[in-house]
């Protein structure tokens, strides 16, 4: 008889009635073909942690995948306002402020003729999926806009806005 330290028959410990069937991926993992049954417990434990961290992660709720970043906000959009074409910026200054936690980002939106207006950021929720910002246009219009980025493609965001009692949409894309 054998003992079980001798060898691995087709990835299954050959005379080891305990680990029978129970390691048949002993090959496939790299181990020699001659081990002993230790080895071949601790590729199975890790193994097992593995699966286990891989079904951690894919038990987490979708609303912890879909949060944003701040970073994800910054950059150039091609943006669509109520199917009005223009450009929208949200650039970091690396400026040192106190006034308001978003102080430092500066928003810009140049309409289709060309012409630029300022804005700034009145809040992002605490999970940076929303955005509420204004924009001052012509005539002391303060254009409150209510903006999310999209859950699961964060190069995209979506909202609406408010003009003379109306309810607008716009879509922006990076």
């Amino acid at each position: 008889m054998k003992s079980q330290s001798q060898t691995i028959s087709s990835g299954v410990f050959a005379d080891d009635h305990k680990h029978k069937g129970g390691f048949l991926w002993g090959k496939r993992l790299g181990l020699q073909q001659k081990t002993s049954p230790m080895k071949g417990l601790v590729v199975m434990k890790k193994l097992r942690i593995l699966l286990f961290a891989l079904a951690c992660v894919l038990a987490q709720p979708i609303s912890v995948l879909a949060d944003a970043q701040v970073n994800e906000w910054i950059g150039k959009w091609t943006f669509s306002l109520d199917g009005r074409p223009g450009v929208f910026e949200v650039v970091e200054t690396k400026a040192d402020c106190a006034s308001s936690p978003w102080c430092n980002y500066i928003l810009r939106y140049t309409d289709d003729q060309g012409k630029q207006f300022t804005g700034t950021i009145n809040k992002i929720d605490n999970k940076f999926q929303h955005m509420s910002f204004t924009i001052k246009f012509d005539n002391n219009n303060n254009q409150k806009f209510d903006s999310y980025l999209f859950s699961w493609d964060k190069n995209k965001m979506a909202g609406t806005t408010v003009w003379g009692g109306r309810t607008f949409g716009f879509f922006a894309t990076k």
